[in-house]
Parts: C-alpha cells; sequence; structure tokens
C-alpha cells in the first residue's frame, strides 16, 4: 500500500507506524522467511504459494525465490532487478557453499556473472548486489542447505 499510495496515504502511514516502517530496504526490515512474506505483495505470494504436497528441497526454494524477489527489488525507484542474460554489463551474484569434511554446510563466497547465470546458481536465485547475496546465504544459510542437499 505504501509503495502505490498517493502522498496523503504515505503521510497518514507514516505518522500512524513510523518512517522506519517505510523506509530502507526488505533486507535491512526483515529477519526472517516470515517477514518478508509479510511484506511481499499478493502476486508474489500467490507466485511462491507453498503447499503441503511440495517436497522439503521445494519449499526451501520457493521461500528463497520469494526473499530474493524481496531483495532484489529497488524501493527507491521501484524497479525489480530482473536478471538479463543478454545484459553483459548487468552482475548476478549468487552465493557459493562448500560442503567441508564430515558435517556442516558452510557459505563460502559470492560470485558473479555478466553474460550468463551459471546452472548450478540458476537466475531466480541470483542477486543484484553482492552484500545482499552475502547477508541473505549467511542468514538464510539452512534454507540453502536444505535446497541444495535435498535435507529433509
Amino acid at each position: 500500500m505504501f509503495r502505490t499510495g498517493s502522498s496523503e496515504i504515505k503521510k497518514i502511514l507514516i505518522s500512524t507506524f513510523g518512517s522506519e516502517c517505510f523506509t530502507g530496504n526488505a533486507i535491512d526490515r526483515c529477519n526472517s522467511y516470515e517477514d518478508f512474506y509479510n511484506e511481499a505483495d499478493l502476486e508474489t505470494k500467490k507466485e511462491f504459494m507453498i503447499y503441503s504436497t511440495d517436497q522439503p528441497y521445494i519449499v526451501a526454494e520457493k521461500k528463497l525465490m520469494l526473499i530474493i524477489r524481496m531483495v532484489n527489488y529497488d524501493e527507491v525507484n521501484y524497479i525489480e532487478f530482473i536478471p538479463d542474460l543478454r545484459n553483459v554489463n548487468q552482475k548476478k551474484w549468487y552465493p557459493i557453499f562448500t560442503l567441508p569434511s564430515g558435517s556442516g554446510f558452510d557459505f563460502s563466497d559470492s560470485l558473479y556473472y555478466c553474460t550468463s547465470a551459471s546452472t548450478n546458481a540458476g537466475l531466480r536465485l541470483c542477486f543484484a548486489r553482492e552484500k545482499d547475496c552475502e547477508r541473505i546465504a549467511k542468514k538464510f544459510i539452512d534454507l540453502y542447505e536444505q535446497y541444495i542437499t535435498f535435507k529433509n
């Protein structure tokens, strides 16, 4: 409502809830999947709806895709980052993980491609900015582990 509301609506919302609720990026306001989900618009919620029949790795993928969609939205210019394989100047960041010997699942690094998407990352799970990629990869490492390793 805030994004699409008139200036009068925005003034009312800010005076009621405070400006900190409507400033900054989702990545700064949200600390859990539920926070990101609650900030998503109805179309995004429908697109990544989770069904009781979904396998755990599919649930993890849908959650990650919703989070990344929210993080990649430019709230200043109201533009969604859409990875473009044909744009050689557009960086597409994705996290790299390692499976250390023994047990565990660790965030390793962030990489980007300008001309293509790596098959181990895919366009749906890439970020517009390296810092966002690293923050989300570290914060939601359990979701990545479930998605990548098919862990239940």
